[in-house]
């Protein structure tokens, strides 16, 4: 597979996570990922939204990257930007604009979208990692 195809497949399944966390968020049970969990109670003490502030925790692991890196820093890496950038935009769009009107009530149908958020999330990270186009920030950090 050529690197477009595979770059819109890693878009897709970015889009697809992005989803996932938002999905995890509105179960109201727990989150995907410690990340995500920081996000959340930042949001709730400063009002900055879980996807934007996740995109500066994201941002500032390609910063990271670049210090410690330094000379050896491959300009493909600033991919990471992209990702970043859109991975925070799309969760601020699910779960602000299509999900928020949703209220769930029952716990046994949290449970279940808790569970289908994971489910996603493992499904669209393991296509990302196989297309091989672009990786997390973080991952790339550490």
């Amino acid at each position: 597979m050529n690197l477009f195809k595979r770059s819109i497949l890693a878009l897709l399944f970015l889009i697809l996570a992005s989803f996932s966390v938002s999905l995890s968020i509105k179960a109201a049970i727990g989150v995907n990922a410690s990340w995500d969990s920081l996000s959340q109670n930042v949001f709730y003490l400063s009002g900055i939204k879980v996807g934007t502030f996740s995109m500066m925790l994201n941002l500032s692991c390609v910063l990271g990257q670049m210090i410690i890196l330094n000379k050896n820093y491959h300009y493909s890496r600033l991919s990471q930007i992209l990702v970043s950038l859109i991975s925070g935009v799309f969760v601020n769009y699910f779960y602000y604009d299509v999900l928020s009107n949703i209220v769930i009530e029952h716990y046994m149908i949290r449970l279940a979208l808790f569970v289908c958020a994971i489910v996603l999330m493992v499904f669209s990270v393991a296509v990302m990692m196989i297309v091989d186009v672009v990786t997390y920030p973080l991952e790339s950090l550490v």
